[in-house]
């Protein structure tokens, strides 16, 4: 059943180097109306932009664990100080890139696992980076326990914050070669398909400086792959969270499932606290929220920009 909600934006504000602390609680930065949901993540629907080359693809989350990874991922990002990038975003680049091929989901999603998990990361192009830029977060040699081969969700929930951890950690080299100053000023759509590029080609490829020079249809004109294709289902995607967003019951296996998967990623951080901290199970916009709280309270858990590892390794700083 879809919960008909206008959907609003959270916003945490943090200091974007800081990788402890809490964020601040979605309670006390949400508005009072009723007429909210917290989390912006995508109802059930037929889409309009293609999937995959599919037309009139039958959307659907395939399991409670996408809705809280990349919920938890947009949270994270927009706490870092990057511009924003919704769930909806972290949602279409998996979609387009493998079909969510990390379980099996059934259709319409792929069951063809792939050695690079649902965000197709590869181990030489985005783990090194995360080695590089998060060392205490992310450790090379395990990029085939955390990712490869692509399974289950335990898989999904690392791929999507890995790629949100990549993504936002390399921007400042990008950002720092946007001597337009397009990226903040630019529409969702463009900057939907400039992120694309980043995560798919890197930011040393030659598409980025021609999407630079083009800041009203960078996917069109720098030829990217995927671009275009990535910026309109996010975008479609994130636009229907005004009228219907996801809010299926969440069970205490539910969540369980999401904190084991992220304890697997990061196994050092105080796990035994946040499950002390969780809340009972309920619908997913009233419950959610205090999950990824407790989370990001009593783990610790603190996306940021590396801007030591940064200078060191790109020549660039935190923007």
């Amino acid at each position: 059943m879809f919960l008909l909600l206008a959907c609003v934006r959270t916003a945490y504000v943090g200091d974007s180097t800081d990788n402890t602390g809490p964020l601040d609680s979605a309670a006390d930065s949400a508005t009072d109306s009723a007429e909210t949901c917290p989390l912006a993540v995508p109802a059930a629907q037929t889409l309009t932009a293609p999937v995959a080359g599919e037309p009139s693809f039958p959307f659907a989350l395939p399991s409670s664990s996408w809705a809280l990874a990349t919920a938890h991922a947009a949270r994270q990002v927009e706490a870092s100080g990057s511009r924003p990038l919704p769930a909806s975003y972290w949602l279409a680049l998996g979609m387009e890139r493998t079909l969510l091929s990390c379980g099996e989901y059934g259709d319409p999603w792929s069951s063809a696992s792939t050695s690079q998990g649902c965000m197709e990361l590869y181990q030489d192009i985005h783990w090194v980076q995360l080695d590089r830029l998060h060392p205490d977060w992310f450790v090379y040699a395990e990029f085939a326990d955390q990712i490869s081969p692509a399974e289950d969700d335990d898989k999904a929930v690392a791929g999507v914050h890995a790629a949100a951890w990549q993504l936002t950690a390399i921007l400042p080299v990008v950002e720092h070669d946007d001597l337009g100053g397009w990226i903040d000023a630019a529409d969702d759509v463009a900057w939907y398909e400039l992120a694309a590029i980043v995560h798919v080609h890197t930011p040393w490829s030659h598409y980025v400086p021609d999407a630079l020079a083009c800041p009203d249809d960078p996917g069109g004109c720098s030829g990217a792959p995927d671009a275009e294709d990535i910026g309109a289902l996010a975008a479609e995607l994130h636009a229907s969270t005004t009228e219907a967003c996801y809010d299926e019951p969440l069970t205490a296996a539910d969540i369980e499932a999401y904190v084991a998967a992220l304890e697997v990623l990061w196994p050092t951080l105080d796990w035994e606290s946040t499950r002390d901290a969780l809340p009972a199970a309920g619908t997913f916009q009233d419950t959610a929220p205090a999950v990824l709280d407790a989370i990001d309270t009593h783990a610790g858990v603190r996306l940021h920009c590396p801007g030591p590892e940064l200078s060191s390794f790109y020549g660039v700083d935190c923007l």
